[in-house]
């Protein structure tokens, strides 16, 4: 049997007072504002995140292979209205506030078609990222091998333009095994230059069979050959000091998060005046700092020739990133609850029954995930290739680019073959 949230409890609007003397009070609830038809958000709008699947550094876990981070987009006097509808949806469920887990899909289903009436009323947004760590381990394996900055074999033409990193960087993952991704995150994380040395011999093994079998085209052997080559015999150098807490899942995420959001903007004209994120992570000050720079532009990488992407500024987010305990923001818990259910309902195959269906099918139907694992990655590699072969170019072009290619190619091996200063 349910019992009514409790009278003398904070109200989850968040004021601060007594349930009994803010949204519990008849009259309040009457002033409480109905309910209205999705439109759109105008000039402002409110955006809640919170994440699931714990990481960190800690990549390697069985049961978490995913990282993801929901959030919630919605006008900005969301609180007021949502506030009578969890105080009575917490009444229904006999708890002090609304998390997914503590929930579970019976608890949802109690609830699930009055959230899906708040959400639809609102006109509420949802986006959501999903990292695969062992991908983004070997993704930031590629990305430090590969880096012009600090590994002589490569130059800004490999590491650069998207037409040629990312294929490259695919190719590079695809050598790697889950016992090299283990080995390396160890040696980036303890900064440890001698063990990252002896882990890439695997891989670069690896390629030679791949040479002998005919399964990488020759330039690509030649351009991995020489990286790992290079790295391995100056692993402090390509290794540049290790780990930094910004090399996590949670912080990449909000990465994501904030283009998604750069997105909404542009298609809504809808500004970000507060930007809430659950504070129960220990990440939370890097997460910050990550959003205080990215906030402020959006990057254009549509030309995939260019050796750097187009940077221009964003309008987006009118403030920073906050962090807020859940039971302050009645948005805090609306989104632990969805997301909770959205990856329920993904790992169940839609297997899910009832008002807790309907409220998933709803989000997934109405929302964005973007993804961060190797199918993404192929597909963005795929594209690039097709649109680089799509390419009209003139006989006099080609003439010029083979010029330009082999002066690069002159270049690049000089530099790797120049001894460097001791390490």
């Amino acid at each position: 049997m349910s019992r009514k949230f409790p009278v003398n409890a904070p109200c989850p609007c968040g004021s601060g007072k007594k349930y009994k003397k803010c949204h519990g009070s008849a009259r309040t609830a009457e002033k409480t504002p109905l309910l209205r038809t999705p439109e759109t958000f105008g000039e402002d709008c409110i955006a809640y995140t919170d994440e699931s699947g714990n990481s960190g550094s800690h990549l390697f876990d069985k049961d978490q292979p995913e990282f993801w981070t929901g959030t919630l987009v919605t006008p900005p006097d969301f609180e007021k209205i949502a506030a009578p509808v969890v105080a009575e949806c917490l009444s229904i469920v006999g708890q002090k506030e609304l998390h997914g887990n503590a929930l579970g899909l019976s608890g949802i289903d109690n609830i699930g078609d009055k959230l899906g009436y708040l959400f639809g009323g609102t006109g509420a947004q949802f986006l959501f990222t999903k990292i695969d760590k062992l991908h983004f381990a070997g993704a930031k394996f590629a990305d430090t091998l590969l880096d012009s900055g600090t590994n002589n074999a490569m130059s800004l033409v490999q590491y650069g333009p998207p037409a040629t990193r990312l294929p490259l960087a695919l190719q590079l993952i695809q050598l790697l095994k889950k016992d090299d991704l283990v080995r390396w995150w160890k040696a980036f994380e303890g900064n440890d230059a001698e063990e990252f040395s002896k882990m890439m011999e695997a891989p670069l093994k690896r390629l030679e069979t791949f040479e002998k079998n005919n399964v990488y085209d020759p330039r690509t052997v030649q351009l991995l050959r020489d990286a790992l080559t290079w790295a391995i015999a100056h692993p402090k150098r390509v290794l540049e000091g290790g780990f930094s807490p910004l090399d996590t899942p949670n912080v990449v995420a909000v990465t994501l998060v904030v283009n998604m959001l750069h997105n909404f903007h542009e298609e809504t004209g809808a500004r970000v005046v507060t930007f809430i994120h659950d504070e129960q992570n220990q990440f939370i000050k890097h997460i910050k700092f990550m959003h205080s720079h990215s906030k402020q532009f959006q990057l254009d990488t549509s030309n995939i020739c260019a050796p750097l992407p187009c940077v221009r500024g964003a309008l987006t987010f009118g403030c920073d990133l906050e962090s807020s305990p859940s039971d302050k923001r009645v948005g805090l818990q609306l989104i632990d609850t969805v997301l909770w259910l959205v990856r329920r309902f993904l790992k169940l195959k839609g297997e899910v029954d009832g008002a807790a269906r309907r409220l998933a099918i709803y989000v997934v139907a109405t929302g964005k995930i973007t993804t961060f694992d190797r199918p993404t990655m192929i597909k963005q590699a795929e594209s690039v290739c097709q649109q680089l072969y799509a390419r009209p170019l003139t006989e006099e072009q080609m003439r010029k680019g083979r010029k330009l290619m082999r002066e690069f190619e002159e270049n690049r091996v000089a530099r790797m073959n120049t001894a460097v200063e001791d390490e």
